[in-house]
């Protein structure tokens, strides 16, 4: 195992009645770097139920895209397999 920084975007999400965007940074421990992003993605919708929404055939334009996923040999600034979310793009729907 190893601990893998992941970095992502989400877009197309409905949250409190509008159009938002999101950033995803967090330090994960995986096997590889599929695992990692998959991992940090099923660990931020249990914090954000509004990520649910994609994959979701009522949300066809909510879609969360891996920016990078790379091997980490430092010690991380946060926890290990906690992800911090940062919302962007506020628009109403």
């Amino acid at each position: 195992m190893k601990i893998w920084q992941v970095a992502a975007q989400g877009e197309g999400f409905q949250r409190d009645g509008l159009n938002v965007a999101f950033e995803l940074s967090g330090f994960i421990l995986a096997a590889n770097a599929d695992e990692a992003f998959t991992k940090a993605v099923h660990i931020a919708k249990q914090q954000f139920v509004e990520l649910g929404q994609a994959g979701h055939p009522d949300h066809p334009r909510a879609v969360i895209n891996a920016d990078e996923v790379e091997e980490f040999s430092g010690t991380p600034s946060t926890g290990i397999d906690q992800v911090e979310i940062h919302w962007l793009g506020e628009q109403h729907a």
